[in-house]
């Protein structure tokens, strides 16, 4: 958190996630291959109010996407969730509408977080793919 704070901004979910040595607010922090062992290949697509757009593929992030606003307290939105039902629910594909659910909160001084403004009104449409390894078949003769 000492590093987002250096760079002037409040630390984001994604820097609070590495930061953690082992357990978070979400679990345990695994590998993505040991969560989701199903999984083959993922891609999240996330694109704010202002038409920026956000690709991540499998490995290229964590439990949390960041919010955009540099006043926002850095709670985001969680990726893994998302993903989490999608495999519960063996959908492939997955669009959704995402609310941040920091807070706005006014420059702090020092280390000192500032005043709380409300909550972040950021939302985000999310799009997920995801492609699911195969099993094995149940055709096979097991071995004896």
């Amino acid at each position: 958190m000492d590093g987002a704070r250096q760079r002037g901004r409040l630390p984001k979910a994604s820097d609070r996630w590495c930061e953690a040595e082992e357990q978070t607010v979400g679990g345990r922090r695994v590998p993505f291959e040991k969560a989701f062992p199903t999984v083959a290949n993922v891609t999240v697509r996330v694109e704010d109010g202002l038409g920026n757009v956000r690709v991540f593929r499998k490995g290229e992030f964590g439990e949390y996407f960041d919010c955009i606003d540099p006043y926002c307290d850095g709670v985001g939105s969680s990726i893994g969730f998302i993903i989490r039902r999608m495999v519960s629910d063996r959908a492939p594909n997955l669009t959704t509408t995402e609310v941040c659910r920091g807070q706005e909160r006014n420059p702090g001084r020092g280390r000192r977080p500032g005043r709380v403004r409300g909550p972040c009104t950021k939302v985000y449409k999310v799009s997920v793919d995801l492609q699911v390894s195969q099993p094995p078949s149940s055709n096979e003769e097991p071995d004896v």
